[in-house]
């Protein structure tokens, strides 16, 4: 695998798919991220980035970060994404990625190598994610299937209105997220208890179904980037499926005892 990338714009997708931030612990929120590993597949053009854990993947697909001189060659691998990007660090912003048995980055002044990670401890989520990204994204069907899950509910809304509903949410320092959706209006909250907690109206851009309500955990705000809509598949106590036109988040529910 051979990847001509703009380290800058890379850099960024990694930031993404590691999703630094708050993570429930139980009584409050700790920092974290999803995992700090990285699968990497360049396939007609296009750079897809995947991470997961064994309730939440991403994935993230650009052309962006590729120079268009005809010499990138497709192929996989995965890497830990603090290694890579404290090796990239030094570089200019146009490097080389060669990928055969190990890693080898050149800018043409400079050159370092660094190994590649056997298999994602995640890979089950990452080729699951991976293989309905396509579908999903480009909206081919009016409600996406996941696993076994037939998605009844979807939500475009402002990107700017989200990330302001999980700001408002996070006041509680809890990192545990609740969407309820009836059909003509969403809300996101955050409730401790009856007497503690944050809830945030959320504009609608367009919507259809009758109605869901899930709950999760982990803050999303890294993920969402640049995009001005976002959509959001929903069906009762199922995963959330967060889409933009280029990039999917999945989260498991969560249920409480």
């Amino acid at each position: 695998m051979r990847i001509e990338m703009k380290k800058n714009e890379f850099n960024e997708m990694l930031d993404r798919v590691e999703m630094r931030g708050k993570y429930y612990d139980g009584e409050s929120a700790k920092n974290g991220v999803l995992s700090n590993y990285v699968h990497i597949e360049v396939v007609n053009g296009q750079t897809i980035l995947t991470n997961g854990d064994n309730t939440t993947a991403c994935i993230i697909s650009s052309s962006g970060v590729l120079q268009d001189d005809g010499d990138s060659l497709d192929g996989t691998c995965v890497l830990d994404i603090t290694k890579l990007g404290k090796y990239l660090s030094p570089f200019e912003d146009e490097v080389t990625m060669s990928v055969d048995g190990f890693v080898t980055l050149d800018d043409g002044n400079s050159k370092a190598k660094l190994p590649v990670v056997v298999e994602h401890p995640a890979i089950t989520m990452v080729n699951l994610v991976r293989e309905r990204f396509d579908a999903i994204v480009s909206e081919e069907e009016d409600y996406p299937t996941f696993g076994k899950t037939k998605y009844d509910n979807m939500v475009k809304i402002p990107t700017t209105e989200l990330l302001n509903a999980v700001k408002g949410c996070d006041v509680t320092n809890l990192a545990r997220y609740k969407f309820v959706y009836d059909g003509e209006s969403l809300t996101l909250s955050s409730q401790r208890s009856m007497t503690d907690g944050f809830t945030a109206d959320i504009l609608i851009a367009e919507s259809s179904g009758d109605g869901a309500s899930v709950e999760f955990t982990g803050n999303i705000t890294k993920f969402l980037g640049s995009d001005n809509y976002v959509t959001l598949y929903l069906r009762d106590d199922s995963p959330v499926i967060i889409t933009t036109a280029n990039s999917l988040l999945v989260k498991a529910p969560y249920l409480r005892r």
